[in-house]
């Protein structure tokens, strides 16, 4: 049942300082009733509050482009700091891509940071496309193919912004993994 679904998800993500609660059902009209539930719970990579709090510090805006709902991510932006302007939320995949082609006509340079298929559209769309491997899992080849940066930890996105704006890096490389093309 779904109350169980949520509780259980709950009983994982509880303990953290930030984190979104989704679920769904999945109706089965030939049988008259719902047939599955589904809770999906997450919270922000470590280090993703610090990261955008140092691409602040050197002037560069941050967005957030998700297909969560945008209460969720409004209260994800105020907790990383990234202004509520600046938050698109219920984003598909082509979406994603559109703000990214829509950000470019105003900034100099577009970076895409996604860990997803849902991502790649947008990476397509972006000057520079960063594959992130911070949660665990597989993904497919297509996102490696396309990212100009593949990394193990958003704080690894600091030095390759520095690196395009001609500075030095501040993140120190060996304790989040060193950024390579795949």
């Amino acid at each position: 049942d779904l109350q169980e679904c949520i509780r259980n998800v709950w009983s994982v993500c509880k303990k953290e300082t930030m984190m979104t609660l989704n679920s769904g059902a999945i109706l089965n009209m030939a049988k008259d009733g719902i047939e599955f539930t589904v809770t999906a719970g997450g919270w922000p990579f470590e280090g993703a509050k610090e990261t955008i709090s140092a691409l602040h510090r050197i002037g560069v805006p941050t967005f957030i482009a998700s297909g969560d709902r945008v209460a969720k991510l409004e209260k994800m932006a105020d907790h990383l700091g990234i202004p509520r302007d600046r938050v698109y939320g219920v984003a598909t995949p082509t979406v994603k891509a559109q703000i990214v082609t829509d950000l470019r006509r105003e900034y100099d340079k577009v970076l895409m940071v996604g860990d997803g298929i849902n991502d790649l559209l947008a990476m397509q769309s972006a000057d520079v496309a960063i594959l992130t491997l911070q949660q665990p899992g597989e993904r497919p080849e297509a996102l490696y193919k396309e990212a100009d940066h593949v990394i193990r930890c958003v704080g690894e996105v600091v030095p390759i912004v520095q690196e395009l704006l001609g500075g030095p890096g501040i993140c120190d490389r060996d304790a989040c993994g060193a950024s390579y093309k795949r």
